[in-house]
């Protein structure tokens, strides 16, 4: 049964790659009708496959990261099969949607390429502001910094300042892709110093996410409006990157006193993981990729005896965190949190585990909205090409597709409705500020 639900994976992911392959390019879309749904699904293999390959293979599972794993993987197979069910479902619904109508209008192309620079200068100094806030208990920002992964710590209740490097990370991207479509040298410069700044400041702190999505936006503009990157360059810039985000979660967890010291925990981490035996492909096998997908076959196992068919209510559960803790402290936790106090006894705010993207509809619908969220899925990711065939050229909307690109595994990895509300907070709010902006400055 192990080996059959692996196979009946594979083979949807086939097929949705020959149904994309077999459907005749609409011209207004271009490459993105292949390229959006190919990384999602392709981000889906990743989470489902290092458990998938473990139940197939009778490879037991590190108890430090789930010691529940001997009570659920008899369920591995099925939670498989219906993600190779979901992946078919998807995979037609997408294929044969028709383009639709023209739903949006062009800016003239005088205006559509220009960004509100008082408006993008005003939001760069919030964000700064509100890091610094933050930092500010911690003797200043560069000690701040320099806390590594323990700065995630400080993060529980002080939402209202986080929120600062996500909208830090939007700026930066907005300058580099304004560069990109007015083919602007210095702008591209000024773009890449400020993204590389970042990229070297997540990287000490540890926020491989971040990474992810800094390193796919600025590459994906380039990809769209300077040159197309060649498909081998990309595998092996992809590789590389991975390789990086291994090393990253290599020392996560260390503070540093100064920047040279990164370097020699990095060497002492690298010695210990050798040592002790550690492969360079752990968020493979062990780590990130592995943990998600958990939740799956838990909670398909835990049905009828930890909880009841939600009939929507456990998808729409995230809709209740736009109300303020303070005014509302006994709301329902996060299917995250809820996760880890059901299974594992916690129940502190800043403890969760990572929620695979199918699990919420299992737990509102049972089998059935497995293919009710597929097709959710298939517009969705339509809506999303046909958005970023005609606003390539707008950095504001761009930056919000690019972003949306290089959150895919925050997206795969939770569920879709909280994913929703954090990348709109993150990434939609500061950029509706700025086309507002921009809108009330073309009509002054």
């Amino acid at each position: 049964m192990q080996i059959l639900g692996l196979s009946f994976y594979l083979l949807s992911v086939a097929a949705f790659f020959l149904m994309l392959i077999a459907t005749k390019k609409p011209s207004r879309l271009d490459a993105f009708y292949y390229v959006i749904p190919s990384i999602f699904i392709l981000t889906e293999m990743l989470y489902v496959l290092p458990l998938a390959i473990r139940a197939s293979l009778n490879i037991d599972f590190d108890p430090g990261l789930s010691p529940y794993y001997a009570e659920f993987v008899e369920f591995i197979p099925f939670a498989t099969v219906l993600a190779a069910i979901f992946n078919l479902v998807f995979a037609f619904f997408y294929t044969h949607l028709s383009e639709g109508k023209n739903k949006f209008v062009e800016l003239p192309i005088s205006s559509y390429r220009t960004v509100p620079w008082p408006a993008l200068i005003l939001l760069l100094v919030a964000s700064l502001l509100m890091i610094q806030q933050l930092a500010s208990e911690f003797g200043g920002l560069m000690n701040y910094i320099l806390m590594g992964y323990k700065v995630t710590e400080t993060f529980a209740g002080a939402s209202q300042y986080v929120i600062g490097f996500d909208w830090i990370v939007v700026c930066a991207i907005v300058v580099l892709y304004t560069g990109y479509t007015q083919k602007n040298k210095k702008l591209i410069l000024l773009g890449a110093f400020f993204v590389s700044v970042l990229i070297v400041v997540f990287a000490i702190m540890g926020r491989r996410a971040v990474l992810v999505i800094l390193t796919a936006a600025s590459l994906g503009g380039y990809h769209v409006m300077i040159k197309k990157i060649p498909f081998p360059v990309l595998l092996v810039v992809g590789f590389l990157g991975f390789l990086t985000l291994n090393l990253v979660g290599i020392t996560r967890g260390e503070s540093y006193q100064e920047i040279g010291q990164i370097f020699e925990i990095l060497a002492d981490r690298k010695k210990s993981a050798t040592e002790n035996d550690v492969s360079i492909f752990y968020t493979l096998t062990d780590g990130n990729f592995a943990i998600p997908f958990e939740t799956f076959p838990q909670i398909i196992r835990s049905l009828g005896e930890r909880f009841s068919l939600g009939f929507g209510s456990y998808s729409f559960r995230a809709i209740l965190f736009v109300i303020p803790s303070f005014l509302w402290e006994s709301r329902p936790l996060p299917l995250s949190n809820w996760y880890v106090q059901i299974f594992y006894g916690e129940s502190q705010m800043n403890i969760g585990r990572q929620f695979f993207i199918l699990t919420a509809p299992y737990m509102d619908f049972g089998m059935l909205g497995i293919p009710i969220f597929g097709i959710f899925m298939a517009f969705f990711l339509r809506f999303v090409v046909r958005l970023a065939a005609k606003r390539k050229n707008d950095p504001i909307f761009a930056t919000g597709v690019l972003m949306f690109l290089g959150s895919m595994l925050n997206l795969v990895a939770n569920d879709f409705l909280a994913f929703s509300l954090v990348f709109f907070k993150a990434v939609l709010l500061p950029l509706t500020f700025l086309y507002v902006s921009r809108r009330i400055r073309l009509k002054v």
